[in-house]
């Protein structure tokens, strides 16, 4: 099993390419402030895994039902 050092450094790559996506998607034109980008990437970070933890609840209460 690998320790959480090696988890966190096998996913840095894709984790800043994220962050970089998110980014673009802030501020397509470049114009904010590193604060201001900094909390618009959070909101949508955040947005991004309410929207996960959403589906996986649905996903969880459809395989229930069934």
């Amino acid at each position: 099993m690998n320790s959480p050092a090696e988890r966190r450094q096998a996913t840095e790559k894709a984790s800043k390419g994220q962050r970089r996506k998110w980014e673009q998607q802030v501020d397509p034109d470049g114009v904010l402030s590193p604060e201001e980008l900094a909390a618009g990437v959070e909101r949508l970070k955040k947005a991004h895994f309410a929207l996960m933890s959403l589906r996986s609840a649905q996903a969880r209460a459809a395989r229930k039902a069934s």
